[in-house]
């Protein structure tokens, strides 16, 4: 979870789905493609204002200012943030890469290019 000042980002969960399709119909758009991250306010109501598909970086938000100017860019870096982490080789993976049976097996596991005949 990370919060910004009025505002929790958080992986949207299946309870979310309702508010989901209701804040994309509102804002004129399809529902957003999972995994995708919200904005929750963080008064007692709680609402979602605003959300972001992790697999296309789309966005909805609700009618508020705030939400346009702050909230979005703020998913949005999030978002890009979680890509790059997800696309990032393990601490495991950078080492064997680097030895000469992990280069020959990464070589391996290439696709080839040539047609067998």
């Amino acid at each position: 979870m990370f919060s910004t000042p009025h505002h929790t980002i958080r992986a949207a969960t299946s309870a979310d789905a309702m508010e989901l399709r209701r804040l994309a119909a509102a804002a004129g758009h399809d529902p957003l493609t999972r995994p995708v991250l919200v904005a929750v306010t963080r008064d007692d109501a709680g609402l979602i204002a605003a959300a972001v598909s992790l697999a296309d970086l789309r966005t909805i938000h609700d009618d508020s200012v705030e939400a346009r100017t702050y909230v979005v860019p703020a998913l949005v870096m999030r978002a890009r943030g979680e890509n790059a982490a997800e696309a990032t080789p393990s601490l495991r993976e950078r080492p064997v890469a680097m030895l000469p049976w992990g280069r020959r097996t990464a070589e391996a596991d290439a696709p080839s290019d040539e047609i067998a005949a």
